[in-house]
């Protein structure tokens, strides 16, 4: 079981008084649960919706990352003034929003023989910090953490790594309502077999971690619900069972609530899952070709994606109270409505491996018209801004 910290009340306040304004605002969804479930409902209903509503016109700017990163995937963090943080293999790279990228070389203290410096997906928080989910190697053994840095670029320092052997990091990094750092780690124990956690750090000053077993489960991707609870994507270690967890801040298993078979994939970030405007959770369920919509009850729509085997993989709520998302394979970037109407935009360069996508601050009651977002390209190694 994890500990807590002490609630940070002005986070709180806030997060009351956005659902307050939605409410009033006749754009909030479900009734918000702030407890255990009463009875989960864990209904699954498929819906098809004709794309009878146009998206708004966009315009993709893709910028080269050739000589300052080391290739880059998954998530990234978005700064307040629009900048955008990515994860490198052995660099932290700073892009600004006209384009201008900056590398940040990570010292890796325990460095053997072999060295890597494994970056993975980041998450900004209200401190000024960035998270960045990391894996340590020296020689052939490795310990995942967490690694925070400033805004202007000084690194400040990494968690006590979990205690795992080879512990690779999946899925994404996000902010609690604890104010905490939640990512998923995965690796192998000497005498344990596979272990895979939700992994949560508390602050810059203490640098600690925490973390909770997840079991026969692997984390694929983590969002903070609009119940002060985490909700996690997973998939059994025998890979035949697909699920959404619900934990607590403390946690505490509420439920599992089950996804069609074969929805979340292995080895994350490739079934991603995110907040929405309407207080629903958004999945991408990777291996059936569909975007799903779960209340903090449990009730499962889900909508095709137009295009055939796209591999769709993250997800994120943007200003304009929509979810957009990226397709691995369809080459193309996602925008589903809360009714779930999706419209699809090409990606400029062929064969570009889109994965991650983040976004600027959400609009709350009065969705902005105009906005944007970062996606990274996999294969291409771009960095591109969408702006709509």
């Amino acid at each position: 079981m994890l500990t807590t910290t002490n609630h940070d009340r002005s986070t709180f306040v806030l997060r009351v008084l956005f659902l307050v304004c939605l409410v009033s605002a006749g754009c909030a969804g479900p009734a918000q649960n702030n407890g255990a479930l009463p009875a989960a409902v864990n209904s699954v209903r498929a819906m098809s919706r004709t794309r009878d509503l146009v998206g708004p016109p966009i315009k993709i700017t893709e910028y080269s990352l050739s000589g300052v990163a080391d290739g880059i995937s998954g998530n990234g963090a978005v700064g307040p003034k629009g900048d955008v943080w990515l994860g490198s293999q052995f660099n932290l790279v700073h892009v600004s929003p006209n384009g201008t990228a900056k590398a940040i070389p990570i010292p890796n203290p325990s460095c053997g023989i072999v060295c890597t410096f494994a970056v993975g997906p980041a998450a900004y928080r209200n401190d000024g910090t960035i998270w960045f989910a990391v894996d340590y190697f020296a020689g052939t053994v490795g310990n995942g953490g967490a690694l925070w840095v400033k805004s202007d670029g000084v690194i400040q320092g990494s968690t006590s790594p979990i205690g795992f052997f080879d512990a690779g990091t999946t899925g994404n990094v996000v902010i609690g309502d604890d104010d905490r750092v939640w990512l998923l780690l995965c690796g192998f124990v000497f005498h344990g077999g596979r272990v895979c956690a939700l992994s949560a750090a508390t602050n810059a000053a203490g640098g600690s971690e925490v973390d909770y077993n997840l079991g026969n489960f692997q984390g694929n991707s983590v969002a903070s619900g609009p119940d002060r609870n985490l909700y996690v994507t997973e998939v059994s270690m025998t890979g035949t069972d697909s699920d959404v967890a619900q934990i607590t801040e403390q946690g505490q298993l509420l439920h599992r609530f089950k996804l069609p078979a074969g929805s979340v994939g292995m080895n994350g970030p490739t079934s991603g899952i995110a907040e929405g405007a309407d207080g629903n959770l958004w999945i991408v369920e990777n291996g059936i070709n569909k975007i799903a919509r779960m209340t903090p009850r449990g009730t499962i729509t889900q909508f095709p994606i137009p295009t055939a085997n796209a591999d769709a993989r993250n997800i994120t709520l943007a200003v304009d109270g929509s979810m957009w998302f990226t397709e691995y394979l369809g080459n193309k970037i996602g925008r589903i409505t809360p009714k779930g109407i999706i419209t699809e935009y090409s990606v400029p360069t062929a064969q570009a491996g889109v994965e991650g996508i983040m976004a600027t601050t959400t609009g709350g009651c009065n969705p902005s018209r105009h906005g944007s977002l970062w996606f990274t390209e996999d294969n291409s190694g771009d960095v591109a801004r969408l702006d709509f």
